[in-house]
């Protein structure tokens, strides 16, 4: 049963290898915004600082904040705000 995405794009990929698709698979920096990794992900600091190009469990608030910084086009802006403090 493909109840969620990660199942989903697991089957479509396997689909297309055994298809012979030309697949090429990167790397992205990226976390998966677990608690236990709180210390780990910066919520402070320049936007040309930030490293994630993945980044789960964000707020459609938090979203929409790293969203108009990157569309700035200025690296020096501030993502402290983009993530409420607790």
């Amino acid at each position: 049963v493909l109840n969620n995405e990660d199942k989903a794009v697991g089957v479509w990929i396997d689909k297309l290898l055994k298809d012979r698709e030309e697949i090429e698979f990167v790397n992205l920096k990226g976390t998966d915004g677990y608690d236990e990794h709180k210390a780990s992900i910066p919520t402070t600091g320049k936007w040309n600082q930030y490293p994630f190009i993945l980044h789960h469990h964000l707020s459609g608030t938090s979203i929409a904040c790293l969203h108009d910084i990157d569309m700035a086009r200025d690296g020096d802006l501030k993502i402290d705000d983009c993530f409420p403090r607790n």
